[in-house]
């Protein structure tokens, strides 16, 4: 089994100290039994691995979240953030001073995409206001919309 940093409160966050904490558990083919976890679900040796932080599962308009991953760096003070090969691995550490590619959010002073209700300046990791998926549906719908038109605007044009 493989231990992967955990636990100082039920959320990962030591607020005393100011950093992340956690463990996540592999057995031996690479199932989760870390509570919470799907345990039909297999991880495969290689994958990336990722730290998704927020204050909501929910998607509401006062939800933030962070999906963070580790970008190959010589700076790298733990392992990169891939899945390990459990039956030859030990314990394995992703520190969030490797963290240098965010999908949502920011980490390590830099913010990626997102829309943000805060900026700190220095920071190790920040999350991002969530877009409501109504107003992406919307947007989404107004361009189909407009294409159409445009598309049969320019079909009867030709037909001239």
């Amino acid at each position: 089994m493989i231990a992967l940093a955990y636990t100082p409160d039920s959320n990962g966050w030591n607020a005393s100290a100011q950093f992340f904490d956690g463990t996540a558990y592999f057995d031996t083919n690479n199932i989760s039994a870390t509570t919470g976890a799907d345990p039909t679900y297999s991880f495969t040796t290689g994958d990336t691995a990722y730290l998704w932080a927020y204050n909501s599962k929910t998607i509401v308009p006062s939800s933030e979240w962070a999906l963070v991953t580790y970008g190959a760096s010589a700076a790298n003070t733990g392992d990169p953030w891939v899945i390990p090969n459990i039956a030859t691995s030990g314990s394995y550490n992703w520190n969030l001073g490797d963290a240098s590619t965010a999908i949502i959010g920011g980490a390590n002073g830099v913010q990626g995409p997102g829309d943000y209700s805060a900026n700190p300046g220095v920071f190790s990791l920040q999350t991002a206001v969530v877009p409501e998926p109504g107003s992406a549906f919307l947007l989404l719908a107004a361009a189909a919309a407009h294409l159409t038109r445009r598309m049969r605007r320019l079909s009867r044009m030709s037909l001239l």
